[in-house]
């Protein structure tokens, strides 16, 4: 799990990665995300973004413990060709694209604003994509 405020861009070499293979098996990850959440399609600019309220959506356990985390939105990051597009690489390979989940700590703050100025208010799940 990453903590910090600037952690991006990040190669990930996978002989460096170290596990906490007891807090993984005790609280598996687990999330819910209903078609039913509202959703509103954004263009930033630079990619496309889904607004969603959230509602019914939750992300906890694993790394996060009994923090309960709520669905923000989601965005895309792709580049011109299907060898760079991705925010991060593994073993210094890029990706065609990249999907991040965004989520917000709402065991411990009561907006997303307000999470997202503290450094476990925030949870990014992150999915290379290929072509």
């Amino acid at each position: 799990m990453a903590a910090g405020s600037r952690q991006s861009p990040v190669n990930i070499e996978t002989d460096r990665v170290e596990s906490d293979h007891e807090a993984l098996s005790s609280k598996p990850l687990r999330w819910k995300y209903p078609a039913t959440a509202s959703r509103k399609l954004v263009n930033p600019g630079y990619c496309w973004r889904m607004d969603t309220d959230g509602e019914g959506t939750f992300l906890s356990g694993g790394p996060l413990m009994d923090d309960v985390y709520k669905l923000e939105q989601y965005h895309c990051h792709w580049g011109c060709s299907d060898s760079r597009g991705s925010e991060h690489t593994v073993n210094g390979q890029a990706f065609a694209g990249e999907l991040h989940l965004v989520h917000w700590n709402t065991s411990k703050y009561n907006t997303f604003a307000e999470a997202a100025k503290a450094s476990d208010g925030l949870a990014v799940l992150g999915l290379f994509l290929k072509v």
